[in-house]
C-alpha cells in the first residue's frame, strides 16, 4: 500500500478480507492510521484440481451499453502434491453513464478592459467537438499466478505475481449545476493506470517459534490526462491583465493538465511469533520491516494554441518570454530554447523513501478470564526529494539546460519515533467478552512541493492518531444472535493538512496542533431462524478541530486559522447499514435459492476544512448530502454452478459522494453509479 495512492485490485479469487479498525500502527506502520484493510487471495492447493468461470452481463440505467465481465481459475496439483499451482484471470469492461454536455466556456469579465487597452481577446467558444454520451467508460484486465511449494511438513514456499491493467475512457464525475448525471469537459480526459507485483515468501517451523519472510517489487505506472479549462480560466480572471498580466491568457483559455508517475516499491518483513500449541501464559511476535520508494512524477499544464501568432501578443506570454530570456530570473538563459510551446506550468517532483522499523507484540494470560497485550514499533524513514518547477517547456520532459526553471532545488528530511499499544481483555463467561485498547497510528513527514517564493514550510512533520476505545464482543440465545459495540476517542496530532500559499500560487501541507474524534460503532448479527441472516451496524462519529490554531508562513503571514469545534471534512456524523438473506431449504431446479438486500446510509459531512483549502482558489467547506443505496440479489446456488439475478442502487439514487474544488470553480461532484441490473454465472470444473 501506499498513502493515499494505494492500486485498486479487482476482488476475483479472494478468500477474505479483513477489516481492522482503529489505529494499526505497531504491526502494519506507516499510513495505518485509520485501520487496515488486509486482502487475502487463495493460495494453491497442492491437494486437488479445481477450475472455473464466471461470467457477468448487467445494463446501468441512462447508459446505452452494457457491463460485461470474465474470470476465471485454474488451481493445478504436480509432483505427488507436493506443489500446486493457481492461476486467474480478468477482463471487465464497465458501461460508461455520465455525459458530456453541449456548452460554453466561462465568461471573460476583464473583455471590455482588454479592448479599452487594445489586448487581444478570445471569442467564447464550446466543446462541440468533445460533446458525447457514456464517457466514463472503463476497462480493467489482469490476471495472478501462484505456486505453492510444500517442502516437507514443516516448510512452505510462495512465489506469486499479479498484474493489472486500468484504461478509463474519461472521468466519471460531474459538474455542479447541470443535471445529476453531466459534466462539461473541453479537452478528452483518460487515466491508465498499470501495475504489477511479485512476491516470494517463506513459511517455517524453527522448534521454538514459526517463521514468516517475505519480500516483493511493485512496479507502478499511471498516467492522466485532465481538462483544465476552467482551472486556467480562474487564473486568468484572478487579476485584471490590463495592470497584471502574470497569468494572462486573453480571457478564453483552453486548457489540459497531464500527470506521468511511475513507482518502484522493494518490500521486505521478517517476523518470528510463537506457536500455538505451546502452554506458555506467554505468546507473541517480533518482527523487522524495510522499504524502499522510488517515485518519479511530472505534472504539465498547456493552454491549447498558447503558442499560435494571436497568443504571442498576449502579455502573459511576453512576462514568461522576457522571465525566461533574463540572466537575472533564469541561469539557463543564453541556453534557452526561445522555440513556441503551449506551456505555461510544469513540475517534476523525484521521491525516495526508505523506511525500517522493528516492532513486536507480547501477551500475558494472567487467568483463565484475563490476558494482557502489549505492543510497539520503532520506525525510522529518509526521504530525498527533488522539486523542479518552470514554464514554456520545450520538449515532453523538463531540460536542465535549454528550459525555464522557477524552482530547481533537492531536500531531504528523516525522522524516527515509536508507537505503542495496550490491550487488556476479560473473558466474563463463555459468551461475553470486554476490552480496552490504547494504540497509536502515524504517518511520516515529508517535504513540500513549493516554488521558491512561497511562504509555506520546506517539510513537515510526522502526524499521529492515539485512540482510546472500550469494547465488548458477545454472542447471546444459543449462538444465535451476536452483538459487538466499541465506544472510542482519537487524539490527532500534529495533524497533516494541504493548504494555499497566501501569496503565491503554491500548495503545501503543514501540520496543525491536534484534532479530536469521538465515535461509537454497534454490530448486531442475528439468526432467529434456519435459513434467516440478519446483520445490522451503525456508527456515530464527532470529529472536529480540538484547539484554536494559526498557522504562520515564513514572512509572519497567515496561512490558515482554524477554530476550535471545526468539523474535519469528509466525516458523517451517522452511518448505518442492515442486511438481510433467506436461503430456502428446497431444491429449485437441483440448486438452493437465496435471496438477500442490502441497505447503508451515510449522513452528511463538508468536503473541506473551513479555515483552509487544499486548492488554490479558496471556496470554502461544501455541504455533502446525505444519501442512502440499496442492492438485491436472488440467486441458486448448487454442487456445480451457481446464477444470481442482481440490482444495484434499486431506487437510482444520486450519491453525491465528494465536492471536488481541485479543477477551479465549477466543482467536480464524485457520484456513485446508476440503479444497474444484472445476470452472473458460475461453472465449476
Amino acid at each position: 500500500t501506499q498513502a493515499g495512492l494505494n492500486p485498486d485490485p479487482r476482488l476475483i479469487d479472494i478468500e477474505r478480507v479483513e477489516a481492522l479498525s482503529g489505529p494499526q500502527g505497531t504491526l502494519f506502520g506507516d499510513a495505518s492510521q485509520s485501520g487496515t484493510l488486509r486482502i487475502i487471495t487463495n493460495k494453491p492447493d497442492s491437494n486437488e484440481f479445481d477450475a472455473w468461470i464466471e461470467g457477468t452481463v448487467a445494463q446501468p440505467e441512462h447508459s446505452d451499453d452494457q457491463d460485461t465481465d470474465i474470470s476465471g481459475m485454474v488451481n493445478i496439483p504436480l509432483l505427488d502434491n507436493k506443489i500446486g499451482i493457481r492461476l486467474v484471470g480478468f477482463r471487465a469492461d464497465e458501461a460508461g453513464y455520465i455525459d458530456n454536455v453541449l456548452g460554453l466556456n466561462q465568461a471573460d469579465q476583464w473583455e471590455d478592459a482588454r479592448i479599452d487597452a487594445g489586448l487581444p481577446v478570445k471569442p467564447r467558444f464550446n466543446n462541440s467537438s468533445k460533446a458525447d454520451d457514456d464517457v466514463n467508460s472503463s476497462t480493467t484486465t489482469g490476471g495472478r499466478a501462484a505456486i505453492r511449494w510444500l517442502v516437507n511438513d514443516d516448510w512452505t514456499v510462495d512465489v506469486a505475481g499479479i498484474i493489472q491493467d486500468l484504461d478509463v475512457d474519461g472521468f466519471g464525475d460531474t459538474t455542479a449545476g447541470l443535471d445529476d448525471l453531466e459534466q462539461l469537459r473541453f479537452q478528452d480526459e483518460k487515466l491508465k493506470d498499470k501495475w504489477y507485483q511479485v512476491s516470494l515468501s517463506i513459511e517455517g517451523d524453527l522448534g521454538f517459534a514459526d517463521t514468516v519472510l517475505t519480500g516483493s517489487y511493485f512496479n507502478r505506472d499511471m498516467t492522466y490526462d485532465a481538462d483544465a479549462t476552467s482551472y486556467q480560466h480562474d487564473f486568468d480572471q484572478t487579476y485584471n491583465p490590463v495592470y497584471y498580466a502574470i497569468y494572462d491568457f486573453t480571457g478564453a483559455p483552453r486548457g489540459k493538465a497531464r500527470q506521468d508517475q511511475e513507482d518502484d516499491r522493494w518490500t521486505f518483513e521478517g517476523r518470528l511469533t510463537t506457536q500455538d500449541e505451546s502452554d506458555s501464559k506467554w505468546s507473541g511476535l517480533v518482527g523487522f520491516f524495510y522499504s524502499k520508494l522510488e517515485r518519479q512524477q511530472l505534472f504539465t499544464s498547456d493552454v491549447q494554441d498558447f503558442s499560435d501568432t494571436e497568443y504571442y501578443a498576449n502579455q502573459g506570454y511576453t512576462y514568461l518570454s522576457y522571465l525566461a530570456n533574463s540572466p537575472y530570473y533564469n541561469p539557463n538563459y543564453d541556453k534557452f530554447h526561445n522555440t513556441p510551446t503551449d506551456n505555461w506550468f510544469f513540475g517534476s517532483y523525484d521521491l525516495e523513501v526508505e523506511q525500517t522499523a522493528l516492532f513486536g507484540e507480547v501477551s500475558f494470560a494472567a487467568t483463565e478470564k484475563l490476558t494482557f497485550t502489549a505492543g510497539a514499533r520503532w520506525f525510522d524513514y529518509e526521504q530525498d526529494y527533488t522539486l523542479r518547477q518552470g514554464a514554456l517547456m520545450g520538449g515532453k520532459q523538463p531540460n536542465l539546460e535549454t528550459d525555464y526553471f522557477t524552482n530547481n532545488e533537492s531536500t531531504s528530511t528523516s525522522d524516527s519515533d515509536w508507537v505503542p499499544k495496550v490491550n487488556v481483555t476479560y473473558q466474563f463467561n463463555d459468551d461475553m467478552m470486554g476490552y480496552a485498547t490504547y494504540s497509536e497510528g502515524f504517518r511520516r513527514g515529508g517535504s513540500n512541493a513549493v516554488r521558491a517564493s512561497s511562504v509555506l514550510p520546506r517539510s513537515y512533520d510526522p502526524d499521529k492518531l492515539k485512540n482510546y476505545e472500550l469494547g465488548f464482543k458477545s454472542t447471546w440465545f444459543d449462538n444465535s444472535l451476536s452483538w459487538n459495540s466499541v465506544l472510542y476517542r482519537m487524539e490527532w496530532e500534529d495533524m497533516q493538512i494541504q493548504v494555499n500559499d497566501p501569496e503565491i500560487f503554491s500548495l503545501g501541507i503543514v501540520n496543525f496542533s491536534e484534532a479530536q474524534v469521538d465515535g461509537f460503532e454497534t454490530e448486531i448479527t442475528w439468526v432467529p431462524t434456519d435459513g434467516w441472516d440478519i446483520t445490522l451496524n451503525g456508527a456515530w462519529i464527532n470529529a472536529e478541530i480540538s484547539d484554536d490554531d494559526v498557522i504562520l508562513g515564513e514572512d509572519g503571514a497567515i496561512v490558515a486559522s482554524v477554530a476550535d469545534g471545526t468539523q474535519l471534512p469528509i466525516a458523517p456524523e451517522y452511518k448505518a447499514s442492515i442486511a438481510v438473506q433467506y436461503s430456502f431449504d428446497s431444491q429449485l431446479l437441483g440448486a438452493y435459492p437465496y435471496v438477500r438486500v442490502d441497505w447503508s446510509y451515510v449522513g452528511d459531512s463538508v468536503n473541506s476544512l473551513d479555515g483552509t483549502e487544499s486548492i488554490v482558489f479558496t471556496q470554502g467547506p461544501t455541504d455533502q448530502p446525505s444519501y442512502d443505496i440499496g442492492n438485491f440479489r436472488a440467486g441458486l446456488d448448487a454442487e456445480q454452478w451457481s446464477a444470481t439475478l442482481f440490482v444495484d442502487n434499486v431506487t437510482d439514487e444520486v450519491a453525491k459522494q465528494f465536492y471536488n474544488n481541485r479543477w477551479g470553480s465549477l466543482q467536480r461532484i464524485s457520484v456513485n453509479q446508476p440503479r444497474t441490473v444484472g445476470v452472473t454465472m458460475r461453472w465449476k470444473f
